[in-house]
C-alpha cells in the first residue's frame, strides 16, 4: 500500500495541475473563449436587472445560477422545431431566453424560432458579436412575448 500510494501521489498531483491554474484566474475573459465568457456576463446582466422571480430558460442552467447571482432557469429545449418551441415556451410561461453560441444547441433550437417569429422575441441585452472569422455569434439575451 505505501508503494503504490507514492506511484500514484505524482500522477494525481499532474491531474490536478489544470484545475489548480484555472482555479488562480481572476477573469474568466482572461481565458479568451467568446462564447463562454458572453454566457457568463449574460448571466451575471440577468442576476442585477431582471428579477428573482422572472422565469428564464437557458442552455446550462446549473452554470447560470452560479453566475446569475442565484437566479434560478431551466433547460430549454433542444433540437426541436420553431413550432414546437414557442409551444413550450407558453405552456411553461417564459419570460426570458438566452441564445447563447457557447454549445450549438441554443442556436440551432431556438434561432429558427426568433427568425420564425419575430414578433414573440424583444432583445433586451447583448453580449458580444458576430465575428465570421472565429464563427463566434453573440449571446442574447430575449423577453419571450
Amino acid at each position: 500500500v505505501v508503494v503504490i500510494t507514492f506511484i500514484l501521489i505524482p500522477t494525481h498531483v499532474e491531474a490536478q495541475e489544470s484545475n489548480r491554474r484555472m482555479s488562480q484566474i481572476k477573469s474568466w475573459k482572461s481565458l479568451g473563449q467568446s462564447a463562454f465568457t458572453d454566457y457568463i456576463s449574460s448571466a451575471q446582466w440577468c442576476g442585477a436587472n431582471l428579477p428573482d422571480t422572472a422565469r428564464i430558460y437557458c442552455r446550462k442552467p446549473e452554470i447560470f445560477y452560479m453566475y446569475s447571482n442565484y437566479h434560478h432557469s431551466e433547460m430549454i429545449p433542444v433540437n426541436v422545431e420553431p413550432d414546437a418551441v414557442i409551444a413550450f415556451f407558453e405552456q411553461h410561461r417564459t419570460q426570458y431566453v438566452i441564445l447563447d453560441s457557447w454549445f450549438p444547441h441554443a442556436y440551432r433550437t431556438i434561432y429558427p424560432a426568433v427568425m420564425a417569429y419575430p414578433q414573440r422575441f424583444e432583445l433586451i441585452h447583448q453580449e458580444g458579436k458576430f465575428d465570421e472569422r472565429q464563427r463566434s455569434y453573440p449571446t442574447f439575451v430575449l423577453r419571450f412575448r
